[in-house]
C-alpha cells in the first residue's frame, strides 16, 4: 500500500509553510504499521541506558521550559522539523548544537501527550528515516512513571 501525505511546518513568525510530501510504502494495513511502531516506557527507558535510539522531543521550547524534558531527550520543535531536516549535517550541529541523526538511526518521537509525536514520526520517514518509532504515552507517561528529567536552563 502506497500512503500519501501532506502537512505543512511552519517556519518562524512567517506566513509560509514548508510543505512536506511524503511517500510511504507500507506492505501492511496503517493500523498495522502504527502499532508495531510504538514504543513503550520500559523498553525506551533500557535503550536509552544503552544508547541505542535518539530521543526526539518534538514540543515547542516554551512546554519545555515549564514541564521539563526527559533525560537524553532532543530537542527538535514539530514546527520546525522539516526545515531542520534538510539541513546538511555540518549545519544542524551548528544550529542545534548536537549532530544530526543518521537515517539510519533508531529514532524515537515524542511530545506531550503523543500526538505531535506522530506527526513528526511520519515527517521522519517521508524523510528517508527508516527506523522511527513513537513513544505514544510521550512526556505525560514518562513523568507518570518516574522516568529520570534533563536538568534545563
Amino acid at each position: 500500500m502506497n500512503l500519501v501525505l501532506t502537512f505543512g511546518v511552519g517556519c518562524d513568525c512567517k506566513h509560509y509553510a514548508l510543505q512536506m510530501h511524503a511517500v510511504l510504502h507500507a506492505s501492511v494495513a496503517t493500523h498495522d504499521m502504527f502499532s508495531i511502531s510504538d514504543i513503550e516506557y520500559e523498553e525506551l527507558l533500557e535503550k536509552l541506558k544503552n544508547d541505542q535510539v535518539k530521543l526526539i522531543d518534538v514540543r515547542m521550547k516554551d512546554e519545555i521550559a515549564e514541564l521539563g524534558c526527559a533525560a537524553g531527550s532532543l530537542s527538535l520543535p514539530l514546527p520546525y522539523l522539516g526545515d531542520y531536516l534538510v539541513l546538511e549535517p555540518e549545519h544542524f550541529l551548528m544550529t542545534l548544537g548536537f549532530p544530526k541523526p543518521s537515517e539510519k538511526d533508531t529514532i524515537v518521537t515524542m511530545c506531550k501527550a503523543g500526538s505531535r509525536a506522530r506527526t513528526a514520526q511520519l515527517a521522519f520517514m517521508g524523510a528517508r528515516y527508516t527506523n522511527v518509532r513513537t513513544y505514544k504515552g510521550s512526556f505525560q507517561d514518562w513523568t507518570e512513571k518516574g522516568g529520570p528529567m534533563k536538568q534545563t536552563q
